[in-house]
């Protein structure tokens, strides 16, 4: 339809440039000069139907010609993406020929250093690093004693690279527990190799002060303390009317 207006529909001049990270991209547009108000716009898709828009721009009327940068984020990594400018005004709407860019592919995360320490009967503490690799990351600390593991920490956000450590309880004494950690984000889980360790034995239970309480002619009340060597232990009361006691 032809328009009444004095003044033609926006122009792109197709001065374009793109940069791109690993989940980003920013689209920098040309718009020439006009006499109207003009917005101005980026959308963009992994195909011609695009989907995606940024924030859209004023352009004021008599404006010289201007160079606007539209960002849009939350992309994945390594993939190719359609894109065109649109610009729009009182007469109408022009947009640029499609064309492609392509996001920077990302990395898994990578996860070194996984030390155990702090080992004892029923406990130790998990460590390691985290590099999370320009992607939000998620990491854990699996443990067991087998390789299916079964035990596990909470999920650790990390960013950037940073050490992250679990503490692994309720343990038994003498006990070998194999342990890994797992790190992933939008490209793929990282888990270092299985690793062990072995908790310290348990100690003989020990037997602290006994006091005997209230005598009575049928009756008497033992009490003491006992130590359990970190492991749970059964404990007993023996009596008689000789060394070989006979009740308990």
């Amino acid at each position: 339809e032809t328009s009444t207006l004095p003044w033609p529909a926006p122009a792109l001049d197709g001065d374009a440039t793109v940069a791109t990270t690993i989940t980003t991209a920013r689209v920098s547009l040309r718009v020439a000069a006009s006499q109207l108000d003009t917005w101005v716009n980026v959308e963009l898709g992994t195909d011609a139907s695009y989907g995606r828009l940024a924030t859209p721009r004023l352009v004021p009327a008599a404006a010289t010609a201007t160079t606007l940068a539209f960002d849009v984020a939350g992309l994945a990594p390594g993939t190719a993406y359609r894109w065109r400018g649109i610009a729009t005004n009182a007469t109408g709407t022009t947009r640029s020929g499609g064309t492609t860019l392509t996001t920077r592919p990302g990395l898994a995360p990578t996860v070194t250093g996984a030390v155990a320490g702090g080992i004892g009967r029923n406990g130790a503490t998990l460590a390691g690093s985290v590099a999370a690799n320009e992607l939000a990351t998620s990491a854990r600390v699996e443990w067991g004693t087998s390789t299916a593991y079964g035990s596990a920490s909470d999920a650790i956000a990390v960013t950037g690279s940073q050490g992250i450590s679990a503490a692994a309880a309720g343990l038994a004494p003498g006990t070998t527990y194999h342990w890994r950690i797992v790190a992933t984000n939008a490209v793929g889980t990282t888990a270092t190799p299985d690793a062990t360790f072995t908790t310290a034995p348990a100690l003989a239970p020990g037997r602290g002060a006994v006091a005997v309480l209230g005598v009575q002619q049928e009756r008497a009340t033992v009490t003491g303390t006992v130590t359990t060597g970190g492991a749970a232990a059964q404990v007993r009361v023996e009596y008689g009317p000789t060394s070989a006691y006979g009740s308990t």
